[in-house]
């Protein structure tokens, strides 16, 4: 009986550590022939139709600027950039538009990439790229 208590109260704690150890910013998507990717210095995301919130997660050295291209047939898609707690919105994508372009310099660690359609968008692709500065 002792040994069932003990290891209730082991398995609370690690369920307690586990769910506070989950980072504020969290995917939740509805999606059909969705293909994505998310490495530490470059992440992409294709998609037929797309709903929700997808969080890539990139690893800048302090020496990178992160490089944005999107396009998008239906639809309006938010893309947010976030370091260091602060959010930044880089672009909003409509139906019908492409949009290429670079940011500024990076500061070293962690970089999140948010992009988000509060409604279906249909036919997009996007891809972030943390390229050299000196490129």
């Amino acid at each position: 009986m002792r040994i069932r208590k003990l290891t209730a109260a082991v398995l609370a704690v690690l369920l307690l550590l586990c769910a506070a150890g989950c980072g504020k910013y969290v995917s939740h998507y509805s999606a059909t022939a969705f293909v994505h990717s998310n490495e530490a210095k470059s992440s992409f995301m294709d998609y037929y139709t797309f709903e929700g919130r997808m969080v890539f997660r990139m690893r800048s050295d302090g020496t990178e600027r992160l490089a944005c291209e999107a396009s998008l047939e239906e639809g309006s898609v938010d893309v947010i950039c976030v370091i260091g707690g602060r959010e930044t919105q880089l672009f909003t994508v409509t139906g019908g538009d492409e949009i290429a372009l670079i940011g500024d310099l990076l500061p070293r660690g962690t970089v999140y990439v948010i992009v988000e359609s509060p409604e279906t968008s249909r036919n997009g692709g996007f891809r972030f790229d943390l390229t050299d500065a000196e490129e």
